[in-house]
């Protein structure tokens, strides 16, 4: 299945590749902190928490071509009983209602573009802002940002509601992940000299989901055997995220005919 959205992810090595990426491009960094950028083996959109924009820490200026650093207290902090990924995956929802995520030519989920965000030539002023210093263009992008939310969400921002719906999301999200990174697993194997990524994508499983990923054994059969009798989790996936608006319809039966 082809990674294409930005809610679930069908190779745990492909994620570990676009978090080692968004920690390097954002803060130049090759080592990969789940405090400061939130991944997973069910993302290819890392987030940066609000740990990433500390005045101590090494940042770089293209942390603020991104819409965090401006959204509202209320919306941007991950609250005390919400965990990191209930918390990403709020995020993204709450970018995808403002229309802040789009897609690379492969279909790869990223960061799209908000109207009202600095131009590259003020990135290094808003930054100063954030910091205590001139607010003038942190402020003003503050101010448009706030207006857009206002227009999503003329009663205001949903926090309570989008929390819960999120740790549904959330939880849908990463099972069923995980039954479509086995089917990956399965189908690299089948390939000529593709048994060695297989055997890494497996070993990502095991390391990341724990006891969730429980096939009888290693083997081909025994991985498409726990595939099969899990496929209600990537369907009911799929189910939920069309139903909330949330995928276009047709992914279920996309899922549904690789799973078969």
């Amino acid at each position: 299945m082809n990674n294409i959205s930005p809610y679930w992810c069908a190779d745990p090595m492909l994620a570990d590749a676009r978090l080692a990426q968004a920690s390097k491009s954002l803060l130049d960094t090759d080592r990969a902190d789940p405090a400061v950028i939130a991944g997973g083996p069910d993302t290819l959109l890392p987030l940066p928490t609000p740990a990433a924009y500390g005045a101590e820490r090494r940042r770089l200026t293209s942390l603020f071509q991104l819409p965090f650093p401006y959204l509202p207290e209320e919306v941007f902090q991950r609250g005390v009983r919400e965990s990191v990924g209930d918390w990403r995956v709020r995020m993204t929802i709450t970018l995808d209602m403002l229309g802040g995520l789009g897609f690379d030519d492969d279909g790869t989920p990223r960061y799209g573009t908000l109207d009202g965000l600095p131009e590259s030539d003020e990135l290094a002023a808003a930054a100063v802002g954030f910091d205590g210093g001139d607010p003038t263009v942190y402020d003003r992008t503050c101010d448009r940002l706030r207006e857009t939310i206002g227009r999503v969400w003329p009663d205001g921002y949903p926090l309570e509601d989008l929390k819960a719906d999120a740790h549904v999301i959330h939880t849908h999200c990463l099972r069923g992940s995980l039954v479509l990174s086995a089917q990956t697993a399965i189908a690299v194997g089948s390939m000529q000299d593709g048994g060695r990524r297989a055997v890494a994508i497996l070993t990502r499983l095991k390391e990341e989901y724990g006891p969730l990923f429980d096939p009888a054994g290693t083997g081909p059969k025994d991985v498409a055997k726990w595939t099969m009798e899990h496929r209600s989790w990537a369907l009911d996936m799929a189910s939920m995220l069309e139903d909330a608006g949330l995928e276009p319809k047709g992914v279920r039966d996309a899922m549904d005919g690789v799973l078969s």
